[in-house]
């Protein structure tokens, strides 16, 4: 499933599209894991550096997440 949504990093909006896949778990909970691929730049990040320079770095990052979903309590 794909999923699309605005990521605010330090004030630099952009939309988002993570791909998504479902498992389901425990009785009545699922996780969801996705990732994305964004450009640092696109948020006004610069590229990390390693060992002062020598090794070079890319302006892409990968984003993963997991989520778990299972139902709200009931209310008392």
């Amino acid at each position: 499933i794909l999923m699309t949504g605005i990521l605010d990093i330090r004030g630099a909006a952009r939309e988002l599209k993570i791909n998504l896949s479902f498992t389901p778990m425990r009785t009545r909970e699922i996780q969801l894991d996705g990732d994305a691929n964004l450009r640092l730049s696109e948020f006004g990040l610069p590229r990390p550096s390693e060992l002062f320079g020598l090794i070079g770095t890319r302006d892409e990052a990968l984003i993963h997440i997991r989520l778990w979903a299972v139902p709200a309590s009931p209310k008392l």
